[in-house]
């Protein structure tokens, strides 16, 4: 019976390595992988690897990296919009009447949406970070539609609505990766339901002693040495703190 769990739980091992969460990944593709997991691959890897700090960062640290991005992004882009009405564009009432509406939508970005957004990373309030997230995004697309005529704005805005959106998408991983650990740590309690607890996550406990805790007692000499390796030796460490 032991030799089969231990079959059985190599064959976990095994899958997880094929079907890992962002929660099990090396640092050396890190970026690459949390970045696929974006709507933009591209302005994700930019973004990232243009910022020192994102060298051995953890997803959370990613994610406070592409909040910064966008409050500094917003604050561009207000800066433009604050020459733009004080030029003779803004002579015309309809371009003056948007951008004027535009300066008030990323103001609550700024000064709202990005406070909020760290604030929440800060105590662990994912799913209220990426609501602040999409929430800046909606500003951006908004202050778009506002110009009845061609918005001089459109690429600042489009930059601060993908950025805001792969800011989301980099924290909704950090979420998913939390219910995880919290359903390892479920598993844990049931020893005798282990396999069929976790087999439909494809993963194995990030944590050598969420390994441990998560077989039952009988076993665990055998797949705790297995499980040492498969870590050791695939380098799947949790990056979330």
């Amino acid at each position: 019976m032991k030799n089969l769990f231990v079959i059985i739980f190599a064959f976990l091992v095994c899958q997880a390595n094929a079907f890992r969460p962002i929660l099990l990944l090396g640092n050396q593709n890190l970026i690459e992988r949390t970045c696929k997991q974006t709507p933009f691959y591209d302005l994700c890897i930019w973004s990232l690897k243009s910022n020192p700090e994102s060298r051995d960062a953890s997803v959370k640290k990613l994610a406070q990296i592409m909040v910064d991005s966008l409050k500094t992004k917003a604050t561009e882009t207000l800066d433009l919009i604050d020459e733009l009405l004080q030029d003779g564009l803004a002579l015309d009432p309809e371009m003056q009447k948007a951008l004027t509406s535009c300066a008030e939508r990323y103001n609550v970005i700024i000064r709202g949406d990005v406070p909020e957004i760290n604030e929440a990373l800060k105590t662990g309030d994912y799913k209220f970070a990426a609501k602040g997230a999409n929430d800046a995004a909606i500003e951006a697309n908004s202050c778009e539609i506002e110009f009845s005529t061609k918005s001089p704005l459109t690429d600042m805005n489009k930059v601060v609505h993908d950025v805001s959106v792969v800011a989301a998408s980099i924290v909704k991983i950090i979420q998913t990766n939390q219910n995880a650990i919290k359903q390892i740590k479920a598993c844990g309690n049931f020893p005798g339901a282990t396999l069929s607890c976790l087999l439909p996550y494809q993963l194995i406990p990030a944590m050598e002693n969420w390994v441990l805790k998560a077989v039952p007692r009988e076993a665990n000499n055998a797949t705790g040495s297995l499980a040492k390796a498969a870590l050791s030796t695939s380098n799947h460490f949790p990056m979330l703190y």
